[in-house]
């Protein structure tokens, strides 16, 4: 990791604010790390380029610099690269530098970073040093961009849907081995829907929910913020928009935990609009 005269020395990233898209957990808490360590005035990580797209249209925040991993499904890193240079992500100027968290290089990679203006490519495992070199490197890059017009004319492959078990359940899949295996990831979702639906941990009791009017300093949270005491200002779906949490639900720790939890297997985004309630007459 990084040693104390690094540390105690400025690093650039620490006056830029990044994001993180990367969809493998592993990745995403190694780069965290390493990312953290550089002290940035803002950061960021997500697990997805939908996650992101969604952050943005919250008006979450503004980066200076994306770092996306290469596989990003349902797509990949170079469409989210592309939907930037042209201009099609809420918030996000044209220009905005980004990074491209990927495996050995490969020809036609290099021919897509060149055609997209890539800023630059990371590979994992990284030092703190390492790290700071490559952001150093990127945001101080003086570099001409074309018209977000221009970068549509990139053709970069078609994403190929994968396939679920459920998929080719339907299409009439027989034999011994035409089932749904459960993962102990598929374990622990299905415990905490059940417990959801049972009212397990509901936030509400035996109190009304707060009407959705009567909500005060409404604003959007990252899940790490929130605190026990504030009220949910909107539902909580989950990944085929059934209903999990009511809005005017009033927060504890152990919901905040599930709720969380929810996040990291993917059920529910990473993000909410909470507030506070009114206080006793």
């Amino acid at each position: 990791m990084a040693t104390n005269s690094f540390l105690n020395s400025k690093s650039f990233a620490a006056e830029s604010k990044l994001l993180l898209i990367e969809p493998d957990k592993t990745n995403r808490v190694l780069l965290t790390r390493v990312i953290e360590d550089l002290k940035p005035a803002r950061f960021m990580a997500v697990k997805s380029t939908v996650e992101a797209r969604q952050a943005m249209s919250e008006r979450v925040d503004q980066f200076d610099c994306v770092i996306v991993a290469l596989k990003n499904a349902p797509s990949s890193g170079f469409h989210y690269l592309q939907e930037i240079r042209t201009s099609q992500i809420p918030r996000t100027p044209h220009d905005t530098t980004v990074i491209l968290v990927s495996p050995p290089l490969n020809r036609t990679m290099v021919s897509f970073a060149q055609s997209l203006d890539l800023d630059g490519f990371i590979a994992l495992p990284i030092t703190v040093t390492a790290m700071n070199n490559t952001l150093s490197a990127a945001l101080k890059r003086d570099r001409e961009l074309n018209s977000a017009e221009d970068y549509t004319l990139v053709k970069l492959p078609t994403p190929v849907p994968k396939k679920t078990a459920t998929e080719d359940n339907k299409k009439g899949s027989k034999g011994p081995n035409a089932r749904i295996v459960w993962t102990e990831k598929d374990k622990e979702k299905a415990e905490l829907l059940r417990a959801l639906k049972e009212g397990v941990g509901n936030g509400q009791g035996d109190t009304e929910a707060v009407p959705e009017e009567k909500i005060d300093n409404v604003r959007t949270f990252w899940l790490k913020d929130l605190l026990p005491g504030m009220v949910l200002a909107e539902e909580i779906t989950g990944e085929e928009d059934e209903l999990l949490i009511a809005s005017g639900t009033l927060l504890h720790d152990k919901l905040i935990e599930k709720i969380k939890s929810l996040s990291e297997l993917g059920v529910c985004r990473s993000f909410l609009k909470a507030g506070t309630s009114p206080p006793e007459p």
